[in-house]
């Protein structure tokens, strides 16, 4: 069988709570239904039989229909077993429409296979990095049966045919090889294989291919050639830590699809990981490196075949969709992403960042009929996406979002302000005061967003004093509507009453609340506060708020040097109308 979207969950047999599973699984779900029960995701005529399989603890081989976002109902072939801890069961679920998309693109790959051959060499080879064999194809019986053999048999064959001084060549053609690569090549004298009596010399050039962060096989072409092969086949420099495409090499890419082939179909997302300085400052650089090889070896899951992707700065990435003739799909590419990116860093774990993406993308030749404009149409989708609050998706529609020459026009929309990290605090805060007190369109959201990329919260939640309702609240953890409507009368609690001092209250640990105010303590803490401060200020119309900066992954002691930074912002808040 053909590998598949395989689920594998367990959930209590009496609440269907779900207890865990795969992170596929929560991309299918979707954030809305993050929080449901797996009895709600099964479709109403299926849900009594489901009830009697758990009820016996036990069903193998049966078909169970879930509801889907749009509401179809998906089949999956189905098993339930008792669990190892007693009240919980083991589903396994098999997408049956998956596994039929997963046979047709295995033929589509064999099919793909035999164009490699009939384009670039007389013999294709696999490399099994578990068998450590080796498998060759030809051309001209690409139908009939492979030929096998192990790695050190290949070895001696590549020996065979070149002197001592070759065989350095041969033996760092194998060391790439077997430690996945992702280019590599040899030249020899001689025909390799013995049955092209004509050929002077063999190429050999090969690549490795991942899933989901791991090599799944080595694939390259044997050539056999009468003269010797001059040169290299261009070879794309890739991005040294998460091992895709650098900037160059993908922008080369791009430009050559659209520009020079007008390759029909092409769609590019770009992809930036939300607030990833603040992951840098916060855990250090090393689990900030290992944060971006996890996004991208997800990436890399989810597109597939269907892509390629590229790092074109430090937390961006570039994805180039090909073939893209319904959207579609890479809408669906572009939810999974978001949403198994979501699952795989939440919130609430200790010494690990939450990470969420914005991803915006466009379509060529349905949106522009250039690179240049296409991808200024994807960074203001980008833009967009940070504008709405992060952590999602958007496809540029022009009906929505206007005219290439409307877009342009709004210059500067998706700059960083230190996107070179070479400005000082001070410079960065006279640049976004120049752009409250003089811009004509500056949006107290990317106000706020700005500040968080370079200064110390996570969070920002501004409040209205009076009625104790939170306007803004920008950042990572965004606390749901429920929790929001829970605690935010926190403001008004007693040790806030007397502790405010010239209209600032600074908390470097809320666990020294609990006992001097313990209501205050709790509604801080269902809010993810660790530390914060509070600082009372007047709107545009004269009504009282509180500018809270928070610290959400640890307690802080706030820096005393960046206090006139922070009541800065308090000052340019006020310019604005907030109730």
């Amino acid at each position: 069988m053909v590998k598949s979207d395989m689920y594998r969950i367990v959930i209590k047999q009496k609440t269907f709570d779900i207890v865990s599973a795969d992170t596929g699984f929560y991309g299918y779900m979707d954030d809305s239904r993050l929080y449901y029960t797996f009895e709600k995701l099964v479709c109403d005529t299926d849900r009594p039989m489901f009830y009697e399989y758990v009820k016996n603890l036990y069903a193998d081989s049966f078909i169970l229909h879930l509801t889907a976002m749009d509401g179809r109902p998906i089949p999956f072939y189905t098993s339930l077993t008792p669990g190892t801890v007693p009240g919980q069961i083991h589903l396994t679920l098999i997408d049956i429409a998956g596994w039929i998309a997963a046979e047709k693109k295995e033929i589509k790959h064999n099919l793909f296979q035999s164009k490699i051959l009939e384009l670039y060499g007389d013999e294709l080879f696999l490399y099994d990095p578990q068998t450590r064999d080796i498998s060759f194809m030809s051309k001209y019986n690409f139908a009939g049966e492979e030929s096998y053999m192990s790695l050190e048999s290949f070895e001696q064959l590549l020996c065979s045919h070149t002197d001592e001084a070759g065989k350095k060549d041969v033996a760092q053609f194998l060391l790439s090889l077997q430690n996945g690569a992702r280019t590599f090549e040899l030249r020899l004298e001689g025909d390799l294989l013995g049955n092209a009596s004509e050929a002077k010399y063999s190429y050999l050039k090969g690549t490795s291919l991942y899933e989901n962060g791991v090599r799944t096989y080595s694939i390259g072409f044997l050539r056999r050639c009468t003269e010797y092969p001059q040169g290299s086949i261009h070879r794309a420099e890739l991005d040294p830590l998460t091992g895709v495409l650098n900037k160059t090499s993908i922008t080369n890419l791009a430009t050559r699809l659209i520009d020079v082939e007008k390759r029909q179909n092409v769609s590019i997302a770009i992809v930036d990981v939300d607030y990833f300085k603040k992951v840098n400052d916060t855990y250090g650089h090393m689990i900030g490196d290992d944060t971006l090889k996890k996004v991208t070896s997800i990436m890399e899951g989810e597109v597939g075949d269907s892509g390629v992707i590229g790092r074109i700065g430090g937390d961006e990435f570039f994805i180039l969709f090909y073939d893209a003739y319904d959207l579609e799909d890479s809408r669906e590419r572009l939810r999974s992403i978001k949403n198994i990116v979501s699952a795989n860093f939440p919130a609430g774990k200790d010494n690990r960042p939450v990470i969420t993406l914005s991803i915006g993308c466009a379509a060529y030749p349905k949106d522009a009929d250039n690179y240049k404009d296409l991808f200024t149409l994807a960074d203001f989708a980008v833009y967009r996406a940070k504008e709405k609050g992060r952590n999602r998706y958007i496809i540029y529609d022009k009906a929505k979002h206007g005219t290439l020459e409307e877009i342009q026009n709004m210059s500067g929309h998706t700059a960083s302000i230190n996107s070179r990290e070479d400005m000082s605090l001070g410079d960065i805060m006279c640049i976004i005061m120049d752009k409250v007190y003089s811009s004509g369109h500056y949006p107290i959201e990317k106000l706020l967003d700005d500040f968080i990329e370079n200064f110390e919260p996570e969070r920002i939640t501004i409040y209205n004093f009076e009625r104790a309702k939170i306007k803004y609240m920008v950042g990572s953890q965004i606390c749901t509507q429920a929790i929001k409507d829970e605690t935010e009368n926190y403001i008004h609690g007693d040790f806030f009453k007397t502790e405010t001092l010239d209209g600032i209250v600074v908390i470097d640990d809320v666990t020294r609340l609990e006992r001097r105010d313990h209501i205050v303590y709790e509604q801080m803490r269902s809010q993810g506060i660790c530390s914060c401060i509070h600082i009372k200020f007047w709107d545009k119309n004269g009504a009282r708020c509180v500018l809270s900066l928070e610290s959400l992954s640890k307690k802080i002691t706030w820096n005393n040097d960046h206090m006139h930074y922070y009541r800065l912002l308090a000052k340019m808040l006020a310019q604005y109308k907030i109730v």
